[in-house]
């Protein structure tokens, strides 16, 4: 038997753009940042369920500024103001059939 289906979901960032990583044997400028969230379903009776999830955003080479991002979340303004002032995004990879839904 099946448990309650979701009525509805929304995304809740946890952190803004993290630094998470560099290339060894570099530097130590920043290569990975990490954003973390909560995808939130509304299940009937007031209830909902909370799941981590997590985009990636990577520098794609360390001579420049281009950008690959993995598993992306829906972008606020302040997001997107950090995501823009790390470079130009050029690649992103959706793994899954719930991550396309904020491809945009």
């Amino acid at each position: 038997m099946a448990g309650p289906k979701p009525q509805s979901q929304e995304v809740r960032l946890k952190t803004g753009i993290v630094a998470i990583g560099s290339y060894p044997g570099k530097d130590t400028n920043p290569m990975i940042w990490a954003v973390d969230a909560a995808l939130i379903y509304k299940l009937p009776f007031k209830s909902e369920m909370q799941m981590p999830v997590r985009m990636v955003i990577a520098r794609m080479n360390a001579s420049n500024k281009d950008l690959l991002v993995y598993s992306p979340l829906p972008l606020n303004e302040e997001l997107y103001k950090q995501l823009d002032s790390l470079g130009a995004v050029k690649l992103i990879i959706a793994p899954n059939s719930m991550h396309h839904l904020f491809v945009s």
